[in-house]
């Protein structure tokens, strides 16, 4: 099968690879922008570029898709086009082009989390499940027929990244399966009276509510880690928390306050319970556990502090 593939981050890419070593022909593949990242603003390229620049697969970042851009995939001839988190959306003489049209990989059980960040958000709830849908697009955000979906248990310490991996490895034997039945398989309408949404992230959403509870906390820790971290503040000093676990116990003080401090962790009084942070990360420093650093705290850094949001 003849096949353009639209995609950016790293999990993509693992898919793209997948496609390559499977025999099936990837046309041409579609990406986003380099961008310009850290304090130097040095231009990083995405992922799926440098693979397909690695396979010397015909490589497309186009700002919009005008007629011009349109026309250039068309000589493809394409029998399908595959899109796994490629960050912009498709007009429908886009997903018209391959004869088949246009497949998405999404992470998320739809119609549950269509949007953005279906992981953050499964994280974010304290969801149990999480897995991949495969659907056919059509000119909405994630509202096309269903063709194959598999799922898989969200663990308790799961993280951003890892969930990630977990459903990265899922996708990618579900497209191949899906492509070689595609010729087979009957649609099925999703229940959009069951829908729920995943807004876009950005940074200031990691601020840390410490009102909260303290097991909303914890899973609120887990949906930011690796990006954008969640963080709170102690005056104008900023904390990134990385890692902990909620701690079941009463106690009378004000939410955010540090009511304990040991070589386990950092005990801060949450709304209801208490947050043992283990993995923290002080302005100016690497990210470090409570262990290594325990005798080696900042001034600040003591019972009854109180951390706050912004």
């Amino acid at each position: 099968m003849k096949i353009l593939f639209a995609g950016s981050p790293w999990f993509a890419a693992t898919c793209l690879e997948a496609l390559i070593e499977s025999g099936h022909h990837v046309a041409a593949v579609l990406t986003q922008a380099d961008k310009k990242t850290g304090r130097g603003q040095k231009t990083s390229e995405v992922p799926v570029k440098l693979l397909a620049n690695k396979h010397s697969i015909p490589l497309h970042q186009p700002e919009k898709f005008d007629d011009k851009t349109i026309e250039k995939l068309k000589q493809y001839k394409a029998d399908i086009m595959v899109v796994f988190a490629y960050g912009k959306i498709l007009p429908k003489k886009a997903l018209d082009i391959p004869r088949l049209g246009c497949i998405n990989i999404h992470t998320s059980l739809l119609p549950a989390w269509r949007g953005a960040s279906p992981i953050i958000h499964s994280l974010l709830h304290g969801d149990k499940t999480s897995g991949i849908s495969i659907i056919q697009m059509d000119e909405h955000m994630d509202t096309g027929d269903m063709l194959a979906q598999a799922s898989c248990p969200i663990s308790a310490d799961d993280t951003q990244n890892t969930l990630t991996e977990k459903l990265t490895h899922l996708a990618c034997p579900l497209l191949l399966k899906t492509l070689n039945h595609i010729d087979h398989i009957k649609p099925k309408k999703q229940n959009h009276d069951k829908a729920s949404y995943s807004k876009k992230i950005s940074k200031s959403d990691a601020s840390i509510d410490w009102s909260k509870t303290s097991s909303e906390i914890e899973c609120f820790i887990r949906a930011f880690n690796p990006w954008p971290v969640a963080f709170c503040h102690h005056k104008t000093t900023r904390l990134r928390i990385w890692q902990a676990k909620q701690k079941i116990a009463s106690h009378q003080a004000k939410p955010g306050s540090i009511i304990h401090i040991d070589s386990k962790g950092l005990y801060i009084a949450c709304g209801q319970g208490m947050l043992q942070c283990e993995v923290l990360q002080f302005e100016g420093k690497a990210k470090q556990d409570i262990a290594s650093i325990y005798h080696n705290l900042p001034e600040w850094c003591k019972v009854d502090a109180v951390l706050e949001s912004i």
